[in-house]
């Protein structure tokens, strides 16, 4: 696996986030990928940061005989802000290994390159509040949409 240094990493994080701001509407969307595992281009930049995001969620969640993948991302919805930041509620699906069940959870991200991703969620099969999963280095979804079929 080809390794990447931090000056990259930030272009194509930056790359990302100018794609984002400068879409004309708000993305949103369901069902990413569809059953035959497409994905719309216009909605690449919204699954890179479902994977990064859901990411906080399965390191959370996970313990020595769980763990979870990201399945699909139900719906997505980008929030209009007058800031820099961009957020999205998704809500997406995790397959929990090995149980295969398939946990529905809601998902806040806000992010801004140089800055940590923000997460926080909720999953239905849990009987606690919102969590928040975020972390306090720097999130980056670059390398997401050439590697999308590796698992976390």
């Amino acid at each position: 696996m080809q390794t990447k240094d931090q000056k990259q990493i930030q272009e194509e994080d930056n790359r990302l986030y100018q794609k984002i701001r400068h879409q004309t509407k708000p993305i949103i969307g369901n069902n990413i990928p569809d059953s035959y595992g497409h994905i719309e281009p216009a909605l690449e930049p919204a699954w890179a940061l479902a994977v990064t995001g859901s990411s906080y969620m399965m390191w959370e969640k996970s313990t020595e005989s769980l763990g979870y993948f990201l399945a699909q991302v139900k719906s997505v919805k980008q929030w209009i802000r007058k800031d820099d930041f961009i957020e999205f509620d998704y809500t997406v699906l995790l397959h929990e290994v090995p149980t295969q069940e398939i946990i529905s959870c809601h998902m806040r991200l806000t992010w801004l390159p140089g800055h940590p991703l923000k997460v926080k969620y909720f999953c239905a099969s849990e009987n606690q509040g919102l969590e928040d999963g975020s972390g306090m280095e720097s999130g980056s979804a670059a390398g997401i949409l050439h590697g999308r079929g590796a698992n976390f």
